[in-house]
């Protein structure tokens, strides 16, 4: 693909004040300035709740966050089935709205457990393409299928 890139890792958990000062910081500085100019992105697709416990959010941040409806997680924001945003944490990286713009998209997942979440992120760009398994697409088609029929 002759490309390359650029590690960027900071905790969820971080204070918005602190992102703020770390931002500056030479190194991430560098890192968010590239991400402003990428024209390809390649990501993984999370469950909500995973994902929150990955981050060690509190018991009751994750039980917040089920109880507004939220099945997926990307770029700090955790999303209902339609796609709607339920809750923000403070994040560096890619912006939603980069997301959003972003021609070239590649989500990958797999598992029947990550149906939902995949639905809900790929309607926040219809650009994206999806690499998976077939089991998680049987899963996906029949979801969408009831939700037709509703």
């Amino acid at each position: 693909m002759d490309s390359n890139y650029k590690l960027l890792y900071t905790p969820d958990t971080m204070a918005k004040e602190t992102l703020d000062i770390l931002k500056n910081e030479p190194e991430v500085k560098e890192i968010v300035d590239l991400i402003s100019e990428i024209d390809v992105l390649i990501f993984g697709i999370g469950q909500a709740e995973t994902m929150a416990e990955k981050r060690n959010f509190s018991d009751e941040m994750i039980d917040l966050i089920i109880k507004k409806g939220a099945v997926a997680e990307g770029f700090g924001y955790y999303f209902n089935e339609s796609g709607e945003i339920v809750e923000y944490m403070n994040s560096i990286g890619i912006s939603l709205e980069k997301y959003k713009k972003l021609d070239k998209v590649i989500a990958i997942a797999r598992g029947e457990e990550k149906a939902k979440a995949i639905i809900a992120i790929s309607k926040l760009n219809e650009n994206l393409v999806l690499i998976s398994d077939e089991i998680t697409v049987r899963k996906i088609n029949e979801i969408l299928k009831e939700d037709n029929n509703d």
